[in-house]
């Protein structure tokens, strides 16, 4: 699993269990099955632009913002972010999404 997908999941997992929602919940709002969402959460599942907004959405953020959450993603233990902090990479990623 690369850094970027290791942001997303984690990110992913955080901000539903800060919001106290099961991942049934989630699955239901994204309209996906609970499994979905449980690879989500374990790098298992990549993913596509529309589902990465529709998470956004699902937690009431703009997708810029959640991009965001990603990209500052510190992970714990020895794995680096470095390739995500990239402020290149993150004005590519952001623009791509905004267009």
């Amino acid at each position: 699993m690369d850094s970027l997908q290791l942001g997303v999941s984690e990110v992913v997992k955080q901000l539903r269990t800060a919001r106290h929602i099961s991942q049934q919940e989630l699955a239901n709002s994204l309209d996906v099955t609970r499994t979905s969402v449980s690879n989500i959460e374990h790098g298992r599942q990549s993913l596509t632009l529309s589902m990465f907004c529709k998470i956004a959405l699902a937690f009431d953020m703009n997708p810029a913002r959640l991009l965001d959450e990603v990209l500052t993603y510190k992970p714990k233990g020895n794995i680096s972010a470095r390739d995500v902090s990239d402020p290149q990479i993150r004005r590519l990623i952001k623009e791509t999404i905004s267009s």
